[in-house]
């Protein structure tokens, strides 16, 4: 099972109210425990299965422009090894993807900096691949964590960023 869900936007730490936390929180946090929850029911009466967790980057390199998201997918990263560790004896594996910047309707649209000329700028800059991420990349990273190519594989965070987060 991928908890893909999500949303995403910059905010001004002094400028997030209630109202705008909870959203994210409801959204990035409260989805995924409870879809982790209803699959680790039913990967329980069929001996075992994968759980795989949409995070990012921003868990662990946290940027000052985006700290209510960073903080929900800290909470997600978090929630991935405490599932590991909690369902990890019944067969049940729980690992997590931070995907950096991807090519998806968030980055293009909601938030845009994929295909303008300051996100090109800054994927040369910034990113030693110097492009940003194709969703497809992330989705084989998916189909790795939840296949059996990855049967030893638990409570790991599996970094797709093009190197920027470790170099950079």
């Amino acid at each position: 099972m991928v908890n893909n869900a999500g949303i995403f936007r910059g905010e001004e730490f002094l400028d997030v109210r209630e109202e705008g936390l909870q959203q994210f929180l409801d959204v990035n946090v409260k989805g995924v425990f409870f879809g982790s929850q209803v699959a680790a029911e039913r990967m329980l009466d069929s001996d075992g299965g994968s759980i795989v967790n949409m995070s990012s980057i921003g868990s662990i390199r946290a940027l000052g422009a985006y700290t209510a998201y960073d903080l929900t997918k800290g909470a997600v990263t978090s929630m991935t090894y405490s599932l590991a560790d909690r369902f990890g004896d019944a067969g049940i594996r729980v690992n997590a993807i931070l995907p950096g910047i991807i090519g998806t309707a968030m980055t293009e649209e909601d938030v845009p900096i994929v295909g303008t000329d300051h996100g090109d700028q800054y994927a040369k800059e910034s990113i030693p691949m110097e492009r940003f991420g194709r969703p497809e990349e992330v989705a084989e990273a998916a189909l790795f964590l939840a296949s059996d190519q990855s049967s030893y594989v638990n409570g790991e965070s599996l970094v797709v960023d093009g190197g920027v987060t470790h170099t950079g």
